[in-house]
């Protein structure tokens, strides 16, 4: 669509321009070399993996770090209303973390976007998300994605932004349909 023909209140903006106006609003799990088993113990800080987006459950998983490692890895942090996303193997299914979780951070295969509420509705960007994993498919021949893209890509994707009040009707009619 040709930002000229929008309706008022309409506008493309980056998903860059979504997100929460915080250091970590989009970010990568961290590297293999920051996450060995060996700093792996029986409890303290939750590991999330892909199985957690893929499933949208978030009691699953059995890895956890020490407070000292949480801390070294703060950047990765998940939080309630955060989205995860998976970025190897299966790729694009996503959840959002629950107001009630267990506290960490994501692992090397994930994505973490923090939505900012007050400009998109997380649901519209659940939605939004998942016609743009489905177009990448088809315009891949259906030979699916073998990688998500770098971050400093994803903050320039072009997002469809509709005023909020239209909004809450588009998902009222998505959710009657």
């Amino acid at each position: 669509v040709n930002p000229s023909q929008l309706s008022e209140g309409w506008a493309y903006v980056k998903l860059e321009d979504i997100v929460k106006k915080e250091k970590y609003a989009i970010k990568r799990g961290p590297f293999g070399s920051h996450l060995k088993k060996e700093f792996f113990v029986k409890s303290g800080y939750k590991i999330y993996e892909q199985q957690h987006a893929i499933n949208n459950d978030f009691t699953l998983g059995k890895y956890y770090i020490n407070e000292e490692k949480f801390q070294e890895l703060k950047g990765f942090e998940v939080k309630s209303g955060d989205i995860i996303i998976s970025c190897s193997g299966t790729i694009g299914k996503l959840a959002v973390v629950p107001e009630t979780f267990q506290p960490g951070i994501i692992n090397q295969a994930l994505l973490k976007i923090s939505i900012d509420d007050t400009i998109m509705n997380i649901e519209i960007f659940k939605y939004l998300f998942e016609f743009w994993m489905l177009k990448a498919e088809v315009e891949s021949h259906g030979s699916g994605m073998g990688n998500l893209s770098s971050v400093k890509v994803l903050k320039e994707i072009p997002v469809l932004l509709a005023p909020k009040d239209e909004q809450k009707e588009m998902i009222s009619q998505i959710e009657q349909v």
